[in-house]
């Protein structure tokens, strides 16, 4: 049972427009004792768009908070890595259509 003076106040504000938010936490309980990770991707409407947890092993706190630090990095960077390859893609197909409208080449074909 979680007792009155175990519970605390806890606020959450989401990012600002059209930008992601990464929360990330590592802990155990005990040190040295079973550790976890874990992380929530939002975007600024607070939707979730990705997450991750994972268990450690034995582990302290500081270790803990550490290795989820270590994987955020790797993932975000590995999200912006996917994310910037996307934008290009995106970027080029638009250009290759203008190109083809503004050639007419699109008009002719119809």
């Amino acid at each position: 049972m979680v007792k009155q003076q175990d519970l605390a106040i806890i606020s959450w504000f989401p990012p600002k427009s059209h930008v992601l938010k990464w929360n990330v936490d590592g802990s155990s309980i005990g040190k040295p004792r079973l550790a976890g990770i874990g992380g929530v991707l939002h975007n600024h409407k607070a939707l979730v768009l990705g997450f991750f947890s994972a268990p450690v092993g034995i582990k302290d706190s500081n270790e803990a908070e550490l290795l989820d630090f270590t994987l955020f990095s790797s993932l975000y960077l590995d999200f912006l890595h996917i994310w910037t390859r996307c934008l290009s893609l995106m970027f080029r197909a638009m250009l290759t259509i203008w190109v083809m409208v503004l050639q007419n080449k699109v008009f002719k074909t119809l």
